[in-house]
């Protein structure tokens, strides 16, 4: 009976062939890490801009802002309407559930200030 060639890799192909797979993995981790940064920075000024909107709106309305954004939901009384089906939430994994909104008035001028609670701390 004869022993034919081994048909298997050696060490030295596998340690190559894995060297090339990490330095690949090495240069793409960092370009799908930005993409995933940008996705959810696009979704927050999506929702920032749906809610700037809406809070615009219910201001031609009313002539006032919420006092809070569960307003734009749920009116404050039975004449008013729902201006939103729910409130867009901050695309980030560890954000609160809502967002900073504080409505104010300066000179009889009412205005709003809104921004997402999450600062990456």
């Amino acid at each position: 009976m004869s022993i034919g060639k081994n048909h298997g890799f050696t060490l030295l192909e596998i340690l190559i062939v894995v060297g090339i797979l990490v330095t690949l993995a090495a240069l793409a981790i960092p370009y799908y890490q930005d993409y995933l940064s940008e996705s959810k920075n696009s979704t927050m000024r999506t929702n920032l801009h749906t809610l700037r909107k809406t809070l615009m709106e219910y201001h031609a309305d009313l002539g006032t802002y919420p006092a809070s954004l569960t307003y734009l939901i749920t009116p404050e009384t039975s004449t008013k309407r729902a201006y939103l089906l729910n409130v867009p939430t901050d695309p980030e994994p560890d954000a609160p559930a809502d967002w900073g909104f504080t409505p104010y008035t300066v000179n009889g001028s009412s205005s709003y200030f809104l921004a997402p609670k999450y600062d990456g701390l």
